[in-house]
């Protein structure tokens, strides 16, 4: 029997997980957050709760499942593992829609009057109107159900306005056989044997706790945080004062995203999420110009690379 294209094996995948449900799922997250998180991201236990937008999972999980480990952080799966479609769309491959084909990543936009973008799929099939015949992951069955959180593996029918990106795997890198079964090591540490933060832009324990440490040990700070690795109002009192904000209150508000986007270093009380588009934080802009990065108040993956880089430079 000839062998499968990379293309048909990921397709093949992906169809065999349609009519799953995370409403059915009797066991806590998603099947997808639960099989990714111990390989791609061992830090992340945040990712197994419930409640967790699982659409770029999805796409991790097949191309694992399809092509292997190595495919999906080699960079030939653009962003490698990821479960964030703004990360996915930001990494390259894009190509022009009018040369979308099957396998291809599409990265969905409901408003285009925002910047952030909604969801993700992956093309199955080009339709003679010229449509998008797709398999989603965390969507609904039909247009009446949310599109982006709709808790379920479906085959969809998209236009082509609805895509913002097509993002195209490099294919070549495939190995043309059967995918090995995934049995390596999980992935490096928070920290480096140097002692140095890995600086992935996620706001983990590890981040947070040299963090607090540098805030217990600066003058203009006033109460002593346990180093816990989480941040919460006792910590962002501190940091309100270490930056000089005029108001000391805790609470970092107006946030496009929800603590569990950000990393497990981020605990819930004192973050005010609004979602995509929300107009910032004045913390996070004092924040964001003491680490040299635009000031939007909105505290995401550029932010967290640039403070975890003045932590290692010890110039925070």
């Amino acid at each position: 029997m000839a062998t499968r294209t990379p293309q048909q094996r990921v397709l093949a995948t992906a169809a065999a997980e349609i009519g799953y449900s995370r409403w059915s799922d009797p066991k806590q997250g998603t099947k997808y957050a639960r099989e990714t998180q111990p390989v791609f991201w061992p830090r992340d236990t945040w990712l197994l709760a419930n409640g967790i937008s699982y659409c770029d999972l999805f796409i991790t999980w097949v191309f694992w499942k399809a092509l292997g480990k190595d495919f999906v952080t080699s960079g030939a799966l653009p962003a490698g593992p990821s479960f964030n479609t703004d990360y996915r769309a930001s990494k390259g491959g894009r190509i022009p829609k009018s040369q979308a084909r099957p396998g291809d990543v599409l990265v969905f936009d409901w408003n285009w009057n925002t910047a952030a973008t909604n969801h993700v799929g992956i093309l199955e099939r080009v339709l003679p109107s010229g449509n998008f015949q797709t398999i989603e992951g965390n969507t609904s069955t039909g247009s009446s159900g949310s599109q982006s959180n709709g808790g379920r593996v479906a085959r969809r029918t998209r236009r082509p306005s609805q895509v913002r990106y097509v993002i195209r795997p490099v294919w070549s890198k495939a190995d043309q056989g059967a995918p090995v079964a995934v049995s390596k090591p999980a992935s490096k540490p928070a920290v480096t044997k140097g002692g140095k933060l890995v600086e992935d832009g996620r706001l983990g324990k590890a981040t947070v706790k040299v963090l607090q440490k540098i805030l217990n040990a600066s003058p203009k700070t006033k109460r002593k945080l346990t180093v816990d690795g989480r941040l919460g109002p006792d910590s962002y009192k501190s940091l309100q004062e270490y930056l000089g904000h005029p108001v000391v209150d805790g609470l970092i508000e107006h946030q496009s995203y929800k603590p569990t986007e950000l990393g497990n270093g981020v605990g819930p009380h004192g973050w005010v999420h609004e979602g995509r588009g929300a107009k910032g934080s004045k913390t996070i802009r004092r924040l964001q110009k003491h680490v040299g990065v635009k000031q939007d108040g909105v505290l995401y993956e550029g932010t967290t690379k640039a403070l975890q880089k003045a932590l290692n430079a010890g110039k925070f």
